[in-house]
């Protein structure tokens, strides 16, 4: 038991900024990570109970999208940017390998960022006004689910022909 609370703990870690001590860091499991979309989702959907007595769903969707950003640390859009900008770039390989390895984000990585937020923002919007709060359980558990398989599938930017 305690091993496979240590491999959540450490998936958890990697995968989010919650805060947790770990006396031993595992290898990362990526079947766990599906928990972690389940932890993370709980959150949003208990955070989105105390703020429906607040704020008009407008508010509250933009504070849950905060929210799920800062569980989050931003690595998943600081990933897509660093996409963005290699891929439309439109350059050859090793070039674009080093435009996605700059740490400062050029107007690609800003415009689908942008583009990206504004999407999450009009989806947990929609979310709310249908009601349909349980879908944030379903999409942060089968995102997490499909990474598993992107991870192992997928190869690496730098190994591929792009």
């Amino acid at each position: 038991m305690k091993k496979v609370l240590n491999n959540f703990l450490t998936a958890l870690t990697f995968m989010s900024r919650i805060p947790v001590k770990l006396k031993e860091v595992s290898e990362i499991k990526l079947n766990y990570f599906p928990l972690v979309g389940l932890l993370l989702a709980v959150i949003i959907i208990i955070s989105e109970y105390f703020l429906s007595y607040i704020f008009a769903v407008e508010i509250r969707a933009l504070l849950l999208l905060i929210i799920y950003i800062y569980l989050t640390g931003a690595l998943h859009l600081d990933g897509l940017g660093d996409f963005a900008d290699g891929f439309f770039a439109g350059r050859g390989k090793e070039k674009t390998i080093k435009i996605m390895h700059d740490s400062n984000s050029g107007i690609f990585a800003l415009v689908t960022l942008i583009l990206i937020l504004a999407l999450k923002y009009l989806l947990f919007k929609e979310l709310l006004l249908g009601e349909n709060i349980q879908a944030i359980i379903i999409m942060a558990v089968l995102i997490r689910y499909i990474l598993g398989y992107v991870v192992i599938f997928i190869e690496p930017a730098e190994s591929s022909m792009l």
